[in-house]
């Protein structure tokens, strides 16, 4: 090849690894039949084109994680991921009680990648008026050179002003939303209309380990005990779902099983 690099390397170059990695494609299918269909699925969901709904009040078996979560609010099949990587991030075509919706799930600390999945995908539903659903369960920023280095600030800052901008209806479903994590994936302030959290969720302006670092507590002979004490006690007292709801930062507290008659529920008021 003119450019010094063997022709039988033109997959490694200009694959579809490539091309997803560089976010030029978001899907990819084996055969052309497959590709059509798929095709027509997408454009109908971005036509707002309502389906055949199952039970809105279908309770979940159990809902132990953040793919648990999804699953049981999406109705039965209908989750498409959009853009499959390594991200914490990961974003579905989905429909609930038979209305399309965009659905973010987090599972893990923010870093670049995410930020930037998270603009294009609340962009690309704000564009078409899809509501969007948003499960979290996130410390928030992740701590990390690499991040700093590549501007995660202004980065990070892109995303929190898409999500500002944009008017479509928002719904959140907390597990854990700590710090910058809730601020971006939950707020009301950012524009969230209904904000939903599990029994068992963290809902807190820093992690238990980073509060317990912040404040300036006096610690025994035994500090590794003291520090485990303290940062159950501020779990308890600063992180618990029924204090963020009672100040006004979420709307329900809820048994995660139930997750989805609460968000076809808000849908369906919202729509």
């Amino acid at each position: 090849a003119k450019d010094g690099k063997n022709a039988n390397d033109a997959k490694k170059y200009l694959g579809k690894d490539v091309a997803k990695n560089a976010g030029v494609a978001s899907l990819e299918y084996a055969d052309v039949a497959t590709l059509k269909n798929q095709i027509a699925s997408v454009l109908t969901f971005l036509s707002g084109e309502n389906k055949n709904a199952d039970n809105p009040n279908k309770v979940a078996k159990k809902v132990e994680s953040v793919s648990d979560a999804v699953s049981a609010i999406c109705d039965n099949g209908s989750a498409l991921e959009i853009t499959s990587d390594d991200a914490a991030t990961k974003t579905y075509f989905a429909y609930v009680g038979g209305s399309p919706v965009g659905v973010m799930s987090v599972e893990g600390e923010l870093k670049c990648k995410d930020y930037k999945k998270i603009k294009k995908f609340v962009n690309l539903l704000d564009a078409y008026n899809i509501p969007l659903v948003s499960v979290v369960d996130s410390d928030g920023f992740a701590a990390c050179l690499k991040c700093e280095e590549k501007g995660v600030v202004k980065i990070a800052a892109e995303a929190y002003t898409a999500m500002a901008l944009s008017e479509n209806p928002k719904i959140a479903v907390i597990k854990n939303a700590i710090g910058g994590a809730y601020a971006l994936l939950a707020a009301k302030e950012i524009g969230f209309n209904y904000t939903i959290a599990f029994s068992d969720a963290t809902v807190a302006p820093l992690s238990s380990d980073q509060a317990v670092n912040f404040y300036d507590e006096e610690l025994s002979d035994n500090p590794l005990k003291d520090k485990e004490e303290l940062k159950a006690k501020y779990t308890f007292n600063e992180g618990n779902p029924f204090k963020a709801a009672k100040d006004g930062y979420i709307d329900a507290v809820i048994d995660a099983r139930e997750v989805k008659p609460y968000v076809a529920s808000a849908l369906s008021m919202l729509l």
